[in-house]
């Protein structure tokens, strides 16, 4: 599908992800699928029932209802390739400052961020 070139710079690369939702589901999932190195999920919400009743979380189990939304999609998401480092946060995007920012090459917003 691509080069040698391109795999490396996948591997290598660090994904941020703003907000556990449908849309970050399907993102997060062909990253992963794809060999990206590292991919941080951010919400800190708490996953509940309705989340899952829409479908769109399909990555997460009833089994994680209660617990943060971003360590259930990425708990989830880890099976698909164990050679990616999946992390989650709780931490707001407000807190985030300039330095964890700068650890990664993409940020992704898939929520309106109030």
């Amino acid at each position: 599908l691509w080069g040698l070139d391109t795999q490396r710079g996948l591997q290598s690369a660090r994904v941020l992800l703003l907000r556990a939702t449908g849309l970050c589901n399907e993102i997060a999932k062909n990253l992963v699928l794809a060999g990206v190195g590292h991919v941080t999920i951010q919400d800190p919400s708490t996953l509940t029932a309705a989340d899952l009743s829409v479908g769109a979380l399909f990555s997460v189990s009833a089994s994680s209802v209660g617990t943060n939304k971003a360590e259930a999609l990425a708990s989830g998401l880890r099976a698909l390739n164990p050679a990616v480092d999946i992390a989650s946060t709780a931490t707001e995007v407000s807190a985030m400052d300039a330095e964890f920012l700068s650890a990664f090459n993409y940020v992704i917003g898939t929520n309106a961020l109030q």
